[in-house]
């Protein structure tokens, strides 16, 4: 399916990448050259590979492509998820 087109906004960008596309097999993310926030997520689902699977390691920032906890903190935002997690699970690489 074709990405939408950005408008006024500058994508971040992607490194050895041209068009600053966040590419993997189960999602695609543009993000916010300013704001470090997704301008668009789109997620691949195949509900018949779907994985439940607990979380490891710690989280970190990725100060090139999150906002962070400053703008996390006490509000709705959900600690800089681009879109939910579970969504994603699928596959032999799920994790």
């Amino acid at each position: 399916m074709p990405l939408p087109g950005l408008g006024r906004w500058e994508a971040a960008p992607v490194a050895g990448d041209d068009d600053a596309v966040l590419r993997y097999r189960n999602f695609t993310v543009i993000q916010s050259a300013v704001r470090r926030l997704p301008l668009v997520t789109a997620v691949n689902i195949d509900g018949a590979q779907a994985r439940m699977f607990k979380r490891r390691g710690e989280w970190r920032l990725d100060p090139d492509h999150q906002a962070g906890n400053n703008l996390c903190r006490r509000n709705p935002l959900d600690r800089s998820h681009m879109m939910r997690r579970r969504g994603a699970g699928w596959g032999p690489d799920a994790h």
